[in-house]
């Protein structure tokens, strides 16, 4: 399965997948933010999401991903004057778009104007599609700031005409006291899972079942 953190080589040693997966939401939020705010985008009532494909040729992150999941599940949390169509719907449609933007090498290399059959789709008024272009954290004293930024375009399918584009930079925030808590609870949680602790909670269980053995036969003796 493809992800973020494991097709990319990036400066994220000091981040976590859930880092990287809060600044991917942050990212989607962005997103809905700057359409929402674009009059270009004002007659627009419903967008489909295609993809988001990965930098330098590397392909496209699979629906299934978490990243994906998450900046899908993101884009259509949040009511504006215009909805999203997500990929758990009209299947067919979606394999048509699939195949129209499998044929462009990159992000770059697509043109709307070699493919008419565009304009014939009713799925949406719109279709959304970006390319991630980095993700990078830094550490100071204080926080780790996780970002990932992403180039965005919007088509609009009755003219094949791109009316809106931007990159969005997605970012979390973490303070360092915050993590060093989150690290020790972690760290208290691995001690209690000792074999010693797992002897005595196994054998509590065995007493405990015992007893209830007997209580049991004293209650029928009754």
């Amino acid at each position: 399965m493809l992800t973020l953190t494991a097709t990319l080589s990036l400066d994220l040693m000091s981040a976590t997948s859930r880092d990287l997966s809060l600044a991917v939401e942050d990212a989607a939020r962005e997103t809905v933010k700057a359409l929402a705010s674009d009059s270009r985008v004002s007659g627009i009532k419903s967008i489909a999401f295609v993809r988001l494909n990965l930098p330098e040729g590397l392909g496209k992150l699979r629906l299934d991903s978490n990243d994906l999941q998450v900046f899908e599940a993101t884009l259509a949390s949040k009511g504006e004057s215009f909805t999203f169509v997500t990929h758990d719907t009209h299947a067919e449609e979606w394999k048509l778009i699939d195949g129209i933007f499998d044929q462009a090498a990159d992000f770059e290399s697509y043109d709307p104007k070699t493919h008419p059959e565009l304009k014939l789709f009713k799925l949406a008024d719109a279709l959304l599609f970006g390319q991630v272009i980095d993700c990078m954290a830094e550490e100071t004293k204080e926080k780790c700031e996780t970002s990932v930024r992403m180039a965005m375009r919007l088509l609009k399918v009755s003219t094949g005409e791109q009316i809106w584009g931007g990159v969005i930079n997605g970012k979390h925030v973490q303070t360092i006291e915050a993590r060093d808590v989150k690290k020790e609870i972690t760290e208290d949680a691995k001690e209690l899972l000792t074999f010693r602790n797992i002897l005595y909670a196994a054998g509590g269980l065995v007493v405990i079942l015992v007893l209830l053995f007997f209580i049991g036969r004293m209650f029928r003796v009754r």
